[in-house]
């Protein structure tokens, strides 16, 4: 198996593997596991869960809906949550194949694109 994982995606990747290394019913993945792609996956946290903090205390005063806070809070930068997931997927991932790929230069702004990028028939 190889996964591929992109954002939170890479941090639900890893949970998975520990928790199947955990339960003999699932120790067959990771014993297939032979790589891993982490594209652009928080290891160590996000600034950006700062925006997400404060976009979760608007909608929690505006009643719209009640945030999940403490997924928001674990994805911050420098947390005790990331760094036990990856201490902890670091124990099993000594045979598998890692790359990660993330930005190196800094984006200013917001970009949307609307650009199709497959044709529609």
């Amino acid at each position: 198996i190889i996964w591929i994982a992109h954002s939170m995606g890479g941090i639900v990747a890893k949970m998975a593997l520990i928790e199947a290394k955990i339960d003999a019913l699932y120790t067959p993945i990771v014993d297939a596991t032979v790589g891993i792609l982490f594209l652009a996956t928080p290891h160590k946290g996000s600034s950006a869960a700062n925006l997400g903090s404060i976009a979760a205390r608007i909608a929690r005063l505006s009643m719209i809906f009640k945030p999940n806070t403490r997924l928001i809070r674990r994805l911050e930068r420098h947390n005790g949550f990331l760094s036990d997931k990856s201490h902890q997927f670091s124990k099993i991932c000594s045979r598998m194949k890692i790359f990660s790929f993330y930005e190196t230069c800094e984006t200013n702004r917001i970009m949307v694109s609307s650009q199709v990028l497959i044709p529609r028939h």
